[in-house]
This record gives structure tokens, C-alpha cells and sequence, in this order.
């Protein structure tokens, strides 16, 4: 899990580093090249070790890199279907070397994998939309900003940072859609022999920890000056054994 987290945190702090996004690009071409010739650089000597050892395929690697160039590439999603793709590059391919590591692999693995990334992800979007559009990123579907009232929502509305009713309505919708990924996760898990469940009960505590932080703003509404949503010390420590016991006993 270590070597897991080092290289999506190497990965993500090259996207995001100094330097004009060309040479963000070429270093992360520089990264892949890494990865694919098994190069020397310790983070790349772990996370190719671990993959073996555990039996995940590369191409979950390398989807983290693809996500990350996206983000260089493109500042938009044209449609939900396509937001769909980006998570299941950034998120979902996570998720498949985290189950993996943790003992599953199958089809429920790989299900799991990408509706447990997607409601992370789209939770992950709703809350930090105002920090992204000061960057000039959007990920709120266009066609969902399209379908708000006669004139939909344009995107000057989200560059300036001020929730508008409309923009309110297109989180309300993604909020929707991360509930039902949520669902669909749980009941993955819900059908599990025991066995597997109890191996990955730290997908539990991950399902649980981003579900109460989608509930949480939505009891807000997202209003114009919204505190920073948190999940206090005590609350993740519940929430971790619950998990726990959750998965050993039902």
C-alpha cells in the first residue's frame, strides 16, 4: 500500500508541479517510460514489485498516468458518460491496486473498483469545484449544465466561484449520481462471501468516510460561504470500527 500511494502521489504532484504544462507532459511521458522499462527510481522499483507480488495488472499504472494527462489536456467534460471515464482513470484504477493488494480480484473486484472511484471522485468534485475552477478546470458536465432551466448554466457562472441556484442544481445532480455509485458499492461488498469481506474491510471505512462528507454537504445545499466538510477524529475512528466489525460479522 505504500509503494500503491507513493506512485499515484509521485504521479499527481508531476501533473500538478512547476513548469509550463509541455514540460509537465514530457515529465510524465518520462514517468511512463519508467514504468513501462522497470527503471531505477525506488518509487518505481516498489510500486512494480508490489504489482507482481499481488497479481495487478500494469494497465492499472498506467491509467493513473493517462487521468493525470487528461488533466493537462483538457479542462472539460462535454458529458457524464465522459466525467465517467476521467474518474475511472484517476479513481477506479486505484481502487483495482488497492483490492488488489487487500486479496480480491474477479469480476466483483473490478466492479467494485470503478463504482467505489466513482462516487470518490464525484465527491471529491463537488467539494473542491470552486478550487478547480480557479485553476480554469470544470467538471461539471456540460451536458448537465445545459439541462438547468431554459438557459442552462454557463461557464463564466463557475469560473467566478459564486454559487448560483444553477449551480446548485448541477451539484444536486452529481450528488445523485454519487449516491447511486455509493449504493452500487455496497451492495458488491453486501454480496461478498465473508471471507473476501473481511479482507477488504478498509474499503468500507473509505465508502463510509466519502459517503458522510456527500451527506454532509448535501444537508448544506452548498451555500455561497460553505465551511470546509471534515470528518472529525472520534467520528473516522467509529467509522473504522464499525467497518471492521462490519465485515467480520455482518
Amino acid at each position: 500500500m505504500n509503494a500503491v500511494y507513493a506512485f499515484c502521489r509521485r504521479t499527481d504532484d508531476i501533473a500538478d508541479g512547476d513548469g509550463s504544462t509541455e514540460e509537465r507532459a514530457e515529465a510524465l511521458r518520462a514517468w511512463r517510460a519508467q514504468l513501462t522499462e522497470h527503471g531505477e527510481d525506488p518509487v518505481i522499483r516498489a510500486v512494480v514489485s508490489a504489482i507482481a507480488e499481488f497479481d495487478i495488472h500494469p494497465r492499472h499504472l498506467h491509467a493513473v498516468i493517462d487521468g493525470c494527462e487528461m488533466d493537462l489536456e483538457k479542462t472539460r467534460c462535454a458529458t457524464f458518460e465522459e466525467l465517467e471515464d476521467y474518474c475511472s482513470l484517476v479513481a477506479g484504477a486505484v481502487g483495482h491496486q488497492c483490492l488488489g493488494v487487500w486479496g480480491l480480484h474477479g469480476p466483483a473486484a473490478d466492479e467494485l473498483a470503478e463504482r467505489l472511484g466513482l462516487a470518490v471522485q464525484l465527491t471529491n468534485i463537488i467539494r473542491d469545484w470552486r478550487e478547480d475552477a480557479a485553476r480554469g478546470r470544470i467538471y461539471i458536465p456540460q451536458d448537465l449544465m445545459r439541462a438547468v432551466g431554459p438557459s442552462g448554466v454557463g461557464e463564466e457562472e463557475i469560473l467566478r466561484g459564486r454559487t448560483t441556484e444553477g449551480i446548485r442544481h448541477c451539484l444536486r445532480d452529481l450528488t445523485a449520481c454519487a449516491g447511486k455509485a455509493y449504493g452500487q458499492a455496497e451492495n458488491i461488498i453486501d454480496a461478498l462471501p465473508r471471507r473476501e469481506k473481511k479482507r477488504i474491510w478498509p474499503a468500507l471505512i473509505i465508502l463510509d468516510v466519502y459517503r458522510n462528507l456527500l451527506h454532509r454537504m448535501n444537508r448544506l445545499d452548498f451555500p455561497e460561504n460553505p465551511p470546509r466538510v471534515r470528518i472529525g477524529k472520534l467520528h473516522a475512528l467509529w467509522i473504522a470500527l464499525r467497518a471492521n466489525l462490519r465485515a467480520r460479522f455482518g
